[in-house]
């Protein structure tokens, strides 16, 4: 018996609000922004200090993809 092991990802946006990736994380958003800051979320490039943070989902499936367990 030959199984195929694949899997599928599908990531709904490619970078996501400090809010929403709060909510979905059940943090708040000023957990989230400390994160960004401290360079332990991937975020997009910002236009300057004031733009807001982008989370980047594509590379945060990437880092998880790499992990061995």
């Amino acid at each position: 018996m030959n199984l195929n092991n694949n899997l599928t990802l599908q990531i709904d946006a490619p970078f996501i609000s400090v809010e929403e990736y709060a909510k979905r994380t059940g943090q708040t958003n000023k957990a989230v922004v400390r994160q960004c800051q401290e360079g332990k979320l991937p975020i997009g490039e910002r236009s300057s200090n004031r733009a807001p943070f982008m989370i980047n989902m594509v590379q945060m499936f990437k880092k998880a993809l790499a992990k061995e367990y």
